[in-house]
């Protein structure tokens, strides 16, 4: 493969919420206007709703970004037929945006893996397109690729897959792992793409010595900026880089070198010496909780709900959880007045449209961080506790 021109994104989880679209808009700025941007179905063709995965993907695009997002399908590589072949190589070849997303890592390299569908994905990103990949995706263009089902779901022994190896042509040996700070399941450890710390570490002791971890927190990218050989962080958490047992995370708004995930880079930035599970900081928490309402944001059909507020939810909490990476306790208040007013406000929209669950949810948030509300019939003020 020669060195690419082109641009690559990593995203960890919530590639369709509107705290991505600052992220798009950013990506889709570097391109001509009215750029040709397709959907690339195969990560989840095994799925009944593949359909509507790519639907639900056209809607975003179109409400959110004001872009035609057209569809290569290339479900299967034994059942496509000729006709669809065809059509899925023709719409790759014409993308200046290339999205894959959700999915099965596994499925996603069978399908791909020396196929004209890859190839020409490959030749559009020498070519200058921009690619954006991901959770299953991007686990998929891993040199080494997370099976995620096999193990977590199915209980296969530990083991990683060979994958698409898309960052060899940066001189990068990856594996790749979204969802690095899931907390979904709730008493259990789900951290680290569902797999918890226990086994994660084990499953480290399995790659080779130039291989590097790269840790993507959900609603979080890491864009490959081929033009300044660095790495850029957006969205509400961390980027994390692991190696020899030595870790350096990113926050949103931070940028690192691409040197950082060679194997014979030499760190300068602070390490974190220790990469155990350490009690979680207050920090931490909040911002988990921040994500939490995002994703109940997200999931959240009621009728008294208005479009618009869940927007604006959505983009605020994307800047707060941001913001919460530097702790309210540290931090003046007149720094962090503006993020807990906007949090007020978005309350009495939740307690508005009857979402008293939501809206209690952040009373008690910003309570446990020594932020009080206080509630009268002028409306909502607070303060920090001494």
């Amino acid at each position: 493969m020669n060195i690419p021109s082109g641009a690559v994104t990593l995203i960890g989880s919530g590639e369709f919420s509107a705290a991505m679209a600052r992220m798009y808009r950013a990506l889709l700025a570097r391109l001509p206007a009215a750029p040709a941007a397709v959907f690339l179905d195969t990560p989840a063709g095994f799925e009944l709703n593949a359909d509507a995965i790519y639907f639900k993907a056209a809607e975003y695009f179109s409400k959110r970004l004001d872009l035609v997002l057209a569809r290569a399908s290339f479900k299967n590589k034994t059942r496509a037929t000729a006709l669809e072949s065809a059509d899925a190589l023709n719409a790759l070849r014409r993308a200046d945006f290339i999205f894959a997303g959700p999915g099965s890592p596994s499925y996603a390299i069978r399908n791909w893996r020396a196929t004209p569908v890859w190839e020409t994905v490959r030749q559009r990103f020498e070519n200058g397109a921009q690619l954006v990949f991901a959770s299953a995706a991007a686990i998929a263009t891993s040199a080494f690729a997370l099976p995620v089902y096999e193990i977590y779901k199915a209980g296969d022994d530990l083991f990683w897959l060979d994958g698409l190896d898309l960052f060899a042509a940066l001189d990068m040996r990856l594996a790749i792992v979204p969802h690095w700070n899931n907390s979904e399941g709730g008493t259990y450890d789900t951290r680290f793409c569902f797999m918890g710390e226990t086994r994660f570490r084990e499953l480290e002791k399995l790659l080779a010595r130039d291989v590097v971890v790269l840790g993507l927190d959900e609603y979080t990218a890491c864009i490959f900026d081929l033009s300044a050989q660095a790495c850029r962080v957006m969205g509400a958490g961390k980027v994390t880089i692991r190696r020899d047992n030595q870790e350096w995370a990113y926050a949103s708004g931070e940028t690192f070198p691409f040197a950082r995930l060679r194997p014979r880079a030499q760190a300068r930035e602070n390490v974190v010496t220790s990469v155990s599970a350490a009690a979680p900081n207050e920090s931490a928490e909040t911002t988990r909780y921040l994500m939490e309402l995002t994703r109940a944001l997200d999931e959240t059909h009621e009728p008294n709900l208005k479009r618009d507020l869940l927007e604006r939810a959505h983009d605020t909490l994307h800047e707060l959880s941001a913001a919460w990476n530097h702790s309210a306790h540290t931090t003046p208040q007149e720094n962090i007045a503006p993020y807990v007013e906007t949090l007020i406000e978005i309350r009495k929209q939740l307690r508005d449209a009857k979402q008293f669950a939501l809206a209690d949810e952040i009373r008690a948030r910003l309570a446990a961080m020594e932020i009080i509300l206080e509630d009268d019939s002028a409306g909502t003020t607070w303060r920090k506790t001494e």
